[in-house]
């Protein structure tokens, strides 16, 4: 499991390294929260040469991805979670319950 938390008003972000030239990271399980209601709030899981999910996230409390949904990368980059800030004093926990590289 990889966790990451921001300072307040500040991204939180997971980078997954990037495996060979020919192997993909992967991850499933993505969870975060708010402490406060966010101000543009947003999830991004994003790979050099793939399209980048994209979602908003404007409510506090736990939020997570569907934990049976596989996110892949693109073969040998690496897989960056990032959850936007959330403005002000707001302050973010990004966690990825699970990755590897096939």
């Amino acid at each position: 499991m990889k966790q990451a938390t921001s300072g307040a008003g500040a991204a939180a972000t997971i980078t997954l390294a990037a495996g060979a030239a020919g192997q993909v990271r992967c991850c499933s399980g993505v969870c975060w929260s708010y402490s406060a209601a966010p101000t543009g709030g947003r999830l991004t899981l994003a790979s050099t040469g793939q399209p980048t999910f994209d979602v908003d996230t404007p409510a506090t409390g736990l939020n997570q991805l569907d934990p049976t949904q596989t996110f892949r990368g693109a073969p040998g980059q690496t897989l960056v979670v990032t959850l936007a800030g959330g403005g002000g004093a707001v302050v973010g926990k990004l966690n990825v319950l699970s990755d590897w590289l096939e």
